[in-house]
């Protein structure tokens, strides 16, 4: 076995390691998609460690040791594509939320503005209610003026004739004696 491989193989054993106590690390937080990452890593790993110990003869060559890392490989790809379904899945979860939150807050603002439309009619109605009545109680009253100045001059030629009737009877009567 070359130095190069040995070196690799050393190199690479702990970085998949590593790779796997982050995961675990992150999991134990609360991170779901965690578990995805964590099984699809861990064939990985099992892959490369099954091809180390084919290569040092500890395991015996057949057909699943000797395609090992690609078979670790398509399921490290399985796995990963299942934590992308999951990532699509739990976004439109939270979208499908999102617009019901969303759908509840503009029903109550348009039940808000609807109420405050009502009140507004309503108001305006009250109002234009009220100046027909000022209208009806103005009309009433310059026709009532109108009444008022319409008797008024009849009873002015009266009492002006009457004053007048006065004046000539008592320059009569002067005229007389």
């Amino acid at each position: 076995m070359s130095a190069n491989l040995l070196f690799a193989q050393f190199l690479t054993s702990p970085a998949l390691i590593l790779m796997i106590l982050s995961g675990v690390l992150v999991l134990r937080q609360g991170y779901k998609p965690a578990r995805f990452y964590l099984l699809a890593w861990s064939f990985i790993v099992v892959a490369v460690f099954v091809m180390i110990l084919k290569e040092h003869r500890m395991l015996v060559y057949n057909s699943i040791t000797s395609h090992a890392l690609q078979i670790g490989s398509a399921l490290e790809a399985l796995f990963l594509s299942f934590a992308l379904a999951d990532r699509f899945n739990t976004l439109k979860k939270e979208k499908e939320g999102l617009i019901l939150q969303q759908n509840s807050l503009l029903e109550a603002k348009v039940k808000e503005r609807t109420a405050t439309l009502s009140k507004a009619l309503t108001d305006l109605k009250d109002t234009q209610q009220q100046l027909i009545q000022q209208e009806k109680l103005a009309s009433l009253g310059q026709m009532t003026a109108g009444i008022a100045h319409e008797i008024q001059n009849p009873l002015n030629f009266v009492t002006n004739f009457s004053e007048l009737s006065e004046d000539l009877i008592a320059e009569f009567a002067e005229a007389k004696t």
